[in-house]
């Protein structure tokens, strides 16, 4: 699941979105740290903003667990902007789907939130 962590991290940084085309599952939900959620759809026009420059991204405390082609990750991420740096918590469900993992939600909460 690591791997997938980061390739989806480098997906964002350079706004592959055939990478989250591939990865997303067809019902995914996602939940930003405002509340506002996302569809597939949403997040990939997302990922294709040229404005959202994300020049480094961390992950620390990391635990996976799951079983029976269900598993979550949480971790702590810390993201380098352009001007500035932030940290979040991240949930991350994936589900296997005819044998491939995908991506079916991410929570993201402001660190102390």
């Amino acid at each position: 699941m690591f791997s997938l962590l980061r390739e989806a991290a480098y997906a964002h940084m350079h706004h592959d979105a055939s990478f989250f085309e591939r990865i997303l599952d067809e019902d995914y939900v996602g939940t930003g740290p405002d509340g506002e959620t996302r569809n597939k759809a949403e997040e990939i026009a997302d990922v294709k903003r040229l404005d959202n420059v994300v020049r480094k991204f961390e992950f620390d405390d990391l635990h996976v667990s799951g079983q029976g082609g269900m598993a979550f990750a949480t971790f702590l991420g810390t993201v380098y902007f352009q001007d500035s740096t932030a940290q979040y918590r991240y949930t991350v469900n994936f589900t296997n789907v005819n044998g491939q993992s995908k991506i079916a939600a991410i929570h993201i909460s402001r660190k102390g939130q």
